[in-house]
């Protein structure tokens, strides 16, 4: 193929043939070394029609089988000459799971280094498509290690990083471990020693308890990492780096591997079919099933933009109801868990209406989101400091409950959501004179556990005197004991960001939907089927239910497999390399 360059000093001499080169690059064979030195030698002329190659892929045009080879190729080129005006192309794409089909299985190992390489700077942008559940957890994954490998470049702020990390949306990988287990790996790549209590608490807890294994690779990592705080050297030997060589990228990158008819997993099937599933019926089955079934939580978070005016009607009508029947008040509950998870904000207020009501109209309801209770109010908190609060010092409600609401304006207090002066007023304010009966502990143990995980040392005399005048003996040695309170007050003032003692007073937001619901004391809000109960979820039909596990050969050794069998001399080798069959493994046996 004969391409025709630009003269730089006279247009006349011939014009670049962009015909020949869109023909390179929509090509199935392996891409003209002159062509790639035609598209970097005439970068700023050929870069526009690159760009559109991925805007369209962005987009719900239709693209032929050489123009999807085609975008696969101008991402690397892009990338390569760091070429920041395709980022939000490439970004929306990555949005729109429908659309990623696009990105070739051969780019897939290298679509980190291209979003580093094409990265224009809008680091909020990056951490929205990490953190959007819609988004297949293995493209959560890229642009997680992109975010990582920029961070570590300095590109993206350090701050601005482990803030992101620290409020990760681990609620939402329940299903999947792929994100959670990244998501360590980035804090111990880039030597986030403030956020190894997180971590190691995340390890211990939840549907994850499998990673406590992964904890000394964690800590040795995290070690590597603190004496090399660049990580550079760390990122690229985990292949998470930029594009330099395009040429050689180009040639390991993107010949073409026809995927095999058969490949779809079970779980793609799921997500497709999550896509297309009546919401209606998902409600039903959410409202109505006898146990918390994890395929339907699963749909909602996943649905949420549809499910949510749903669930919140739900919430509404609930609030303006005289009386719950269990099984409503058990509906509700479900309602509130799948908001809380997604951190729907609207709900906040018909919430804190419930709970203002008399208790026993609401005593399933109260049952079923007391034991985490904290979390939820932590995620669905719509800056209302004072509704809160007014809650907390409301003396017709249960100790239990209003210990639970100070517990979250606490932790809301150490997000910075409530006001620290408003919150030292009202701690400051608080009426525990009379809280002296037995009962009524739990509360004044959040109280004083609220001044000192906050820091307010100021407030420790009016602490002191209030508990000496006290009649409960049992609260005048509280936190005294191996000076607990000292500890988590001098915590505060030394690192006022530090959450690990929040982690353990188990105080912060809510994090598993799964794991929550997985050993609750409601039964029927628990996601373990009771004897006899129907586990899959009766709107999904029975073609998109998983295939049964294959049966494995209990004797006898593993039959071998000849690799090469129907495999051509002209054929993309089967080892991955990029070479044809003749050139790789045929002639090397």
């Amino acid at each position: 193929m004969t391409l025709q360059t630009q003269h730089p000093g006279d247009p006349d001499k011939g014009q670049i043939a962009f015909s020949a080169i869109l023909a390179a690059l929509s090509s199935t064979d392996p891409m003209p070394d002159d062509a790639i030195t035609t598209c970097l030698a005439e970068f700023d002329d050929i870069a526009p029609h690159l760009r559109a190659f991925v805007t369209r892929a962005a987009f719900d045009d239709p693209m032929s089988e050489s123009e999807i080879i085609a975008f696969n190729r101008a991402l690397i080129i892009l990338a390569g000459r760091r070429d920041t005006e395709a980022c939000p192309a490439l970004l929306r794409l990555l949005h729109r799971e429908s659309r990623t089909e696009r990105i070739r299985s051969r780019i897939f190992f290298s679509l980190s280094g291209i979003i580093a390489g094409i990265f224009n700077g809008n680091h909020e942008a990056l951490f929205a498509l990490t953190s959007d559940r819609i988004v297949a957890p293995q493209y959560r994954c890229v642009a997680l290690d992109a975010a990582a490998f920029l961070t570590a470049k300095g590109t993206i702020p350090r701050d601005a990083m482990l803030d992101f990390l620290r409020s990760f949306p681990i609620d939402t990988v329940a299903e999947e471990n792929l994100v959670l287990e990244r998501w360590i790996a980035v804090i111990a790549l880039l030597g986030l020693r403030e956020l190894a209590p997180l971590v190691h608490h995340r390890m211990t807890t939840g549907d994850f308890g499998d990673l406590i294994e992964n904890r000394p690779d964690f800590d040795e990592l995290l070690d590597d990492a603190g004496k090399d705080p660049a990580a550079i050297k760390l990122m690229e030997r985990l292949n998470i780096k930029e594009i330099d060589d395009i040429a050689t990228a180009l040639a390991i990158n993107t010949e073409v591997v026809e995927d095999e008819p058969d490949s779809i997993t079970w779980q793609e099937e799921r997500r497709r079919l999550l896509r297309s599933a009546n919401v209606k019926e998902i409600l039903a089955d959410l409202l109505n099933a006898p146990f918390s079934r994890q395929t339907t939580l699963h749909a909602c978070t996943f649905r949420i933009d549809d499910m949510a005016p749903l669930l919140q009607a739900e919430i509404e009508k609930a609030a303006s109801a005289e009386k719950l029947s269990e099984k409503q008040s058990i509906a509700l509950c479900r309602c509130i868990y799948v908001l809380a998870s997604v951190r729907n904000r609207n709900i906040c207020k018909p919430l804190l209406r419930m709970l203002q009501r008399s208790e026993p109209p609401l005593r399933f309801l109260i049952e079923g989101i007391s034991p985490h209770l904290t979390g939820i109010i932590v995620n669905l908190f719509d800056w209302d400091a004072d509704s809160l609060l007014a809650l907390v010092a409301d003396s017709s409600l249960a100790p239990s409950l209003r210990a639970g609401l100070l517990n979250a304006a606490t932790y809301l207090t150490f997000q910075g959501r409530i006001a620290r002066d408003h919150m030292a007023q009202f701690l400051g304010g608080f009426d525990v004179d009379s809280l002296t009966d037995e009962d009524q502990k739990r509360l004044i143990e959040s109280w004083i556990t609220a001044i000192g995980l906050l820091g307010f040392r100021n407030l420790v005399p009016v602490m002191e005197r209030r508990l000496n005048a006290s009649d409960c003996a049992q609260l005048k040695n509280f936190w005294n004991e191996e000076d607990r309170f000292q500890t988590l007050l001098t915590t505060a003032e030394e690192r006022p960001h530090d959450d690990s003692n929040f982690i353990e007073q188990e105080i912060g937001a809510f994090l598993s939907l799964d794991f929550s619901l997985l050993w609750h004391p409601v039964a029927a809000l628990s996601t373990q089927p009771p004897k006899g109960a129907t586990i899959e979820a009766p709107w999904i039909p029975k073609s998109a239910k998983r295939p049964p596990e294959p049966k494995t050969r209990g004797w006898g050794p593993t039959p071998k497999t000849n690799a090469m069998r129907n495999v051509g001399r002209n054929d993309p080798c089967p080892c991955g390399s990029g070479l044809k069959a003749k050139k790789c493994c045929l002639a090397n046996k």
